[in-house]
């Protein structure tokens, strides 16, 4: 997950939601790469490693809110994006942690974002 952090995860969803049309080629692509990444979460939750109760769409949305993470040197607001990526991995493996408050974000409602 710090590669992906690396690599700029998340980063397009926070600055293009929602300015452009999406075609059908993009949102089918957006559809497989969920697909892709629930079926690596799932494996996760199976293997214990996980809280049961994480969907993707928690961690396309956690990706984002890292993304935003902007200080005026690009290397220090890489270190901060990965350091507040440390403390949300341990808090994903608190797998006897209380349950969270609400459903996950839907695919739908991640999608949508993307209509203008």
């Amino acid at each position: 997950m710090h590669r992906a952090l690396d690599a700029g995860a998340g980063s397009l969803s926070v600055r293009f939601a929602g300015k452009f049309t999406a075609t059908d080629e993009l949102y089918g692509a957006g559809a497989r790469g969920h697909e892709l990444a629930r079926q690596l979460l799932d494996r996760a939750k199976a293997a214990g490693v996980v809280r049961t109760d994480i969907e993707i769409g928690d961690i396309h949305l956690l990706f984002e809110q890292l993304q935003s993470i902007q200080v005026r040197d690009k290397e220090r607001a890489d270190q901060l994006r990965n350091r507040y990526l440390t403390l949300l991995l341990d808090a994903l493996h608190l797998t006897s942690a209380a349950p969270l408050s609400s459903p996950a974000p839907t695919w739908e409602e991640i999608r949508s974002r993307y209509d203008r």
